[in-house]
């Protein structure tokens, strides 16, 4: 996990930033496709958030709007 934590949550960033879109946040980060649903698949694995519930989403959206203006 420790590997793979900057990866992760710069992927998780660039998908809240993106508007949750996959494709968006592939090509905002050069990565394939599959690749980014891997890192969100294991952000859920490690957090046990569902990235697909509206209230992470809104969560996720709050928490990085208030590290941008740390």
């Amino acid at each position: 996990y420790r590997n793979h934590s900057t990866s992760l949550s710069n992927t998780l960033e660039h998908y809240v930033k993106n508007k949750f879109n996959v494709t968006h946040t592939a090509a905002d980060l050069y990565l394939n496709r599959s690749t980014v649903l891997a890192h969100l698949k294991k952000i859920q694995e490690i957090t046990s958030m569902d990235l697909d519930d509206w209230h992470i989403h809104l969560h996720l959206l709050i928490s990085f709007a208030l590290l941008e203006n740390e």
